[in-house]
């Protein structure tokens, strides 16, 4: 789950209380469900830019997802609009180094410097994850170091369609796949597009359009278990219910379509 809680504090509330109110729902939720969730702490990345902004600041959003960082909280989020550079942000996130909180940062979903915006990402925010990243094909450099570093790469191909974003064709998942790229698919923002935002229907479209089969939809959930923010012991738990493969499973023939 992720949310910004700075949002919130003109509302009565402080940051704390409601990073506290979100994390009892989640407890309650494993008692009801069983199902477990962690909690990632966006920054809205227009708050460096508003004149007249006198909310948290990025580094008092920082600290305040740090206060949770052994009940459930696991990361940090530069979100919204990237026609508002990262580079403020820069700083908020390197605090991080050496806590228990992971980066990731969407980069390369729209505006001019998609691009760039990936390449601040990984190289000065030192970012775990990328939401969207839609370019990184075309980006051997960057395919290299994402590889390498095993750096997780979320993508909402049917939300990306919606709003016209990338090339209207799923920007190359397969490519990346066969490019050993830790490609993961998600439901971007249920509560903007709807269930036609589903992740099963992500999936379905994923597979569907590079006929990927089974084994490719087994693959992309092993690698959301594989880059999901989780502490081995829940990462060996995840992949013994999923009973899936431990390695990435190689893609063969011929892409479809």
């Amino acid at each position: 789950l992720r949310f910004a809680p700075s949002y919130h504090t003109g509302k009565g509330f402080s940051m704390s209380e409601m990073i506290q109110n979100v994390i009892a729902g989640m407890k309650s939720g494993v008692l009801e469900t069983g199902i477990r969730t962690k909690l990632i702490i966006i920054i809205p990345r227009e708050i460096a830019y508003l004149k007249d902004y006198k909310g948290p600041s990025a580094q008092e959003i920082v600290q305040a997802a740090l206060e949770f960082q052994d009940e459930g909280v696991v990361a940090i989020d530069l979100a919204c609009s990237e026609h508002f550079g990262p580079e403020p942000y820069i700083d908020a996130f390197r605090s991080t180094i050496g806590t228990r909180l992971k980066r990731t940062v969407h980069a390369g979903e729209t505006g001019p410097q998609m691009e760039q915006n990936i390449r601040t990402a990984l190289k000065n925010m030192l970012a775990d994850g990328i939401g969207h990243a839609l370019p990184l094909a075309s980006m051997p450099e960057e395919i290299a170091e994402v590889r390498n570093r095993r750096i997780r790469v979320e993508r909402a191909p049917i939300s990306n369609q919606c709003m016209s974003l990338g090339d209207g064709d799923f920007d190359r998942i397969y490519d990346l796949l066969r490019a050993g790229v830790l490609v993961s698919i998600g439901s971007d923002d249920p509560g903007i597009f709807g269930p036609t935002c589903s992740i099963s229907r992500n999936l379905l479209a994923v597979g569907n359009r590079y006929g990927l089969g089974i084994d490719g939809i087994r693959m992309l959930t092993s690698n959301a278990i594989e880059s999901a923010f989780l502490n081995e012991d829940e990462r060996r738990s995840l992949k013994t219910q999923f009973q899936g493969p431990v390695a990435q499973r190689k893609l063969s023939g011929s892409r479809r379509g």
